[in-house]
């Protein structure tokens, strides 16, 4: 069983205060079951004890797969998730030598979490998968000019299709799938990987390609 802690939530609807059940380390190794539920969400949905409503709680934290030698860091704050980073490659190293081949990631919510979980089990390259994102947004602005991004999502739906999601403030989506030769080119987008690179999103996707346009003209 998963370790777990009881922390205090006021419900924003009728202000009663309940209690919520967090799962601050998260080992799928150990027990399989808890990357269902962060998948599902289930583990980030509080309900009120009196009024029944609804809510996400982020409360971030630390996942961590052992087969795959891979551990995700749930973090708003960035300079806080590299010190996380810091520590845990260092445990990692003093338990285990080979910790070289982990791979870290920082994430900021339960959302780029579960993102990422579904990235690396389908065996693409999540840096390839951002700079997808990012130059397939520049086509929905494109050609739907009216349409407000909000946020953007890689996603594998139960009949085990992928798919980009852009997302408006309305939960309007427009999707883009996800298969065939694009997605064989996700799986090695790029040849070698920095172990120290460890915050991949739209920010990271948008300067590599910055820098790219850079270094083509630099050649000309």
């Amino acid at each position: 069983m998963a370790d777990s802690a009881v922390m205090k939530i006021k419900c924003p609807l009728c202000q009663t205060t309940g209690e919520f059940t967090i799962y601050p380390n998260i080992n799928v190794t150990k027990d399989p079951e808890m990357k269902k539920k962060v998948i599902s969400g289930e583990l980030f949905m509080y309900e009120c004890p009196h009024c029944h409503k609804k809510g996400q709680v982020d409360y971030g934290p630390v996942y961590h797969d052992m087969e795959k030698r891979l551990m995700i860091i749930d973090c708003k704050d960035e300079k806080e998730g590299l010190k996380l980073f810091t520590q845990f490659k260092e445990e990692l190293r003093d338990l285990d030598p080979s910790e070289v081949r982990y791979r870290f990631r920082i994430v900021k919510d339960c959302y780029e979490l579960k993102e990422k979980i579904m990235i690396f089990d389908e065996g693409l390259d999540d840096r390839g998968v951002e700079v997808s994102k990012f130059l397939n947004r520049l086509n929905v602005k494109q050609n739907y000019p009216d349409f407000v991004i909000k946020r953007v999502y890689f996603n594998k739906l139960e009949d085990g299709s992928c798919r980009f999601e852009y997302i408006d403030p309305n939960n309007k989506m427009i999707t883009i799938p996800v298969e065939g030769e694009m997605k064989e080119t996700l799986r090695g987008f790029f040849e070698k990987e920095n172990p120290d690179e460890v915050i991949i999103n739209e920010k990271w996707a948008e300067k590599v390609i910055e820098n790219s346009g850079e270094n083509d003209q630099a050649e000309v």
